[in-house]
């Protein structure tokens, strides 16, 4: 019995992809505690981003 999720997506009405979590690949590590102490700096996270900011736009 497959007990596998998927999502399908569909282009006006039509299903036109679907989408299946990977099998046979499994992670030891647990993604939120690998991102655990990787934080630099946290200030005010409601304070707006101005442009010159933006990594992406230099």
């Amino acid at each position: 019995m497959n007990t596998t999720k998927k999502l399908a997506i569909s282009d006006f009405g039509k299903p036109v992809v679907d989408i299946v979590p990977q099998e046979g690949k499994k992670t030891e590590v647990d993604p939120l505690l690998a991102l655990k102490g990787k934080l630099l700096k946290y200030e005010d996270p409601f304070e707006p981003v101005g442009l010159e900011d933006w990594e992406a736009l230099k």
